[in-house]
């Protein structure tokens, strides 16, 4: 086995090690799910046993809370990477929602406003989906490094926007970012998104988003209909 790289600021690592880390989150995947399952169960048993509209209340919160662990939970499993992960038909739609939804709860608390716009429902992709996942994982955090990186509060709201798109010959995904550090073509976190898109047979490109900001598009072939 190849030992992980440093090629200048980027630490390259071999698919045996990231599946090694994906094999270590599925694990804890699997011992928080199974309490707040169990936690998630009890509430609402509870919660139809309590005749105080109060106590009720405060049941139902916890059930809503927990089944939102649940479900982010759920999602971190799909990030797990084996070196001989096939590809398959994928939605491209469904891959950057459980990014979105996996993501977004630390984004806002870092005073970040990550949103989607998916239009690509009805057209598939070839790909391995934990491969898609991380790469839509790696343009969001590194549109999040940008939007951080800025200094003194900002005058607008600090925005990551993941849009879908799809033509009869492509489907695209973008992701746009409103920061005000100029985008840079070295930057080592794009080199190893393009990379990774190049792997899954996607065009990476990097471009000036409307008002300000940046704007990175991959591009894939749409999967023809057997």
């Amino acid at each position: 086995m190849n030992a992980a790289r440093d090629d200048g600021n980027a630490t390259v690592y071999t698919a045996e090690q990231i599946w090694a880390i994906g094999r270590l989150i599925a694990g804890i995947v699997h011992e928080i799910n199974n309490p707040l399952t169990s936690a998630g169960g009890l509430a609402d048993l509870l919660r139809s046993e309590v005749d105080d509209e109060t106590a009720r209340g405060d049941l139902e919160t916890i059930t809503e809370e927990i089944t939102r662990a649940v479900n982010i939970v759920r999602n971190l499993r799909a990030f797990a990477i084996h070196p001989d992960d096939e590809a398959k038909l994928c939605s491209l739609d469904r891959l950057a929602a459980q990014v979105v939804e996996t993501r977004g709860y630390e984004s806002r608390g870092r005073g970040l406003h990550l949103e989607s716009d998916l239009g690509a429902a009805d057209r598939a992709i070839w790909g391995a989906p934990p491969k898609m996942l991380l790469l839509i994982l790696m343009l969001v955090l590194r549109a999040e490094t940008r939007l951080l990186a800025e200094e003194g509060e900002p005058t607008v709201p600090r925005r990551i926007v993941v849009r879908t798109s799809a033509s009869p010959e492509h489907v695209t995904l973008a992701v746009e970012d409103n920061s005000l550090v100029a985008a840079a073509d070295a930057d080592p976190t794009l080199a190893a998104c393009a990379a990774a898109a190049a792997e899954l047979d996607g065009d990476l490109t990097l471009d000036g988003a409307p008002g300000g900001g940046s704007l990175v598009t991959v591009t894939f072939p749409a999967a023809r209909e057997a």
